[in-house]
């Protein structure tokens, strides 16, 4: 199975776009799945319901910074071949959805209880986000197998 396929299903069981995301990328990266869903829990529905950074997006940054980031202040040339990575990252889902932040990709404001009821009741969540995690995945993937 792909990560992005395990992610989608990781969605479509419940877990929220940021730890299906991360949780997907789990056994890579050596971290127990239980973990990555707590880690990523606040972070779904553009950071717990605000409409901001895709949940997907926000799950990807750290799947990314797991396995390129740098742990001491003065390795400078980890943290910029994370932060150049997560241009990649970025630069590749804006061009497949035009933005990273949720209000945007869903067309409703989740920080606001009337539009998020109303995005609940349409199934907006059910019906847009499955391609966010997926295209998240992928790409984390793509930048995975390109710096083995």
């Amino acid at each position: 199975m792909s990560v992005s396929t395990k992610a989608a299903e990781l969605f479509g069981k419940g877990y929220n776009c940021a730890q299906s995301t991360l949780a997907a990328f789990s056994g890579e990266l050596g971290l127990d799945e239980n973990t990555a869903f707590k880690i990523a829990s606040g972070f779904g529905a553009g950071l717990g319901y605000r409409g901001e950074m895709c949940g997907a997006v926000v799950g990807a940054y750290m799947a990314i910074g797991i396995k390129y980031g740098f742990t001491m202040p003065e390795e400078k040339e980890k943290k910029d071949e994370t932060y150049q990575l997560i241009g990649e990252f970025i630069n590749e889902f804006k061009k497949r959805n035009k933005s990273i932040i949720c209000k945007e990709l869903i067309n409703y404001d989740t920080s606001d209880p009337d539009q998020l009821r109303t995005a609940r009741e349409k199934n907006v969540f059910r019906e847009k986000c499955p391609k966010y995690v997926r295209d998240a995945a992928e790409i984390v993937e793509k930048i995975f197998t390109a710096g083995d």
